[in-house]
């Protein structure tokens, strides 16, 4: 026998769902409570989806919509449902582990569209939306981003990435590619007492030309990384998210240049607090500043000599 939600039920599942469909995210569009199952008997909130008249009809008719990752099989419903209601409950948190990354495409003389993507703190992809010239100006998008985020939940952060990208689409699906904060620096933006809570520490290796580094919130490490002389023809970074390696110029120094990588590196977290270490590595003591040895001078045969006129007392630094 068919039992179709209460009125109360269908309430309160929309809430759930923050009036969206769980699968394509649409707000304002119609909306229908599809049994998962498939048993119309079987009415409890866990078999209940929210979808857009859209997908359900995607789901009952399979294959008629190309143009998808993948089909909308029962346990395809069933996860989009719960990862959507669980980023839902999130945004209701005062301090939600998640932010809405916005990117520009095109270039400084026009920007031909935007896109927010809204996401978790360890860089998964929740939903995301794309604007563009055909669909409206840019004081209309802003406007449309802002209310959505002001709609979904308040104290979600907004993130805009400084620079115009070039548009790279999925080979399957040939939708564009998102751009998402690495999950460290997303914890990083997302809290609310970084100024006051966060370290960060470098260690300086005293005999061989490297250095670690990690940057922690609460004591709670969120991303460490080391930097090393790579053949005396690199500068070869490598953290928990990604691996850098930056061929060096004759000027400035070795030192310089690797001086420079790092405060750009910490002027960028930012911490509340910076431990710089050296010697024992055990028991390192503290130095005031980003010295580091000669030995990052030290070149490999046949590599280009590099100036030696270091002045390490005044390092660039961007914050």
């Amino acid at each position: 026998m068919r039992h179709n939600p209460t009125k109360e039920q269908r309430e309160r599942l929309l809430s759930r769902n923050g009036r969206m469909c769980c699968v394509c995210k649409e707000f304002g569009v119609g909306l229908q409570i599809h049994h998962i199952d498939g048993d119309h008997s079987n009415t409890v909130d866990d078999n209940l989806a929210v979808l857009c008249v859209t997908d359900h009809d995607a789901h009952h008719r399979p294959g008629q919509y190309p143009a998808r990752h993948v089909e909308l099989g029962a346990a395809e419903i069933l996860r989009y449902k719960r990862e959507w209601e669980e980023f839902i409950r999130e945004t209701k948190l005062p301090t939600p582990r998640l932010m809405a990354t916005i990117s520009m495409y095109g270039n400084l003389e026009i920007i031909h569209s935007v896109k927010t993507t809204y996401q978790w703190t360890d860089g998964r992809v929740a939903f995301e939306r794309v604007y563009h010239l055909h669909s409206g100006t840019m004081d209309e998008w802003t406007t449309n981003i802002v209310d959505e985020s002001v709609r979904i939940g308040r104290n979600i952060p907004l993130v805009c990435l400084s620079e115009p990208f070039d548009v790279s689409h999925c080979p399957c699906c040939h939708r564009s590619v998102s751009n998402v904060i690495d999950r460290g620096y997303g914890l990083r933006l997302a809290a609310p007492n970084w100024d006051k809570a966060s370290t960060g520490s470098i260690y300086i290796n005293p005999e061989v030309p490297s250095l670690a580094l990690n940057f922690a919130l609460e004591e709670r490490s969120i991303f460490s990384g080391h930097l090393h002389l790579c053949q005396g023809t690199h500068l070869h970074f490598r953290c928990d998210d990604y691996e850098e390696r930056r061929p060096l110029k004759r000027h400035p120094s070795v030192r310089n240049q690797a001086t420079d990588f790092i405060k750009n590196l910490v002027g960028d977290w930012n911490p509340a607090v910076l431990y710089i270490g050296t010697g024992d590595h055990d028991r390192p003591h503290l130095i005031d500043d980003l010295w580091l040895p000669r030995c990052w001078e030290t070149r490999s045969a046949g590599s280009t000599p590099v100036s030696e006129n270091v002045d390490q007392r005044n390092p660039r630094s961007r914050r």
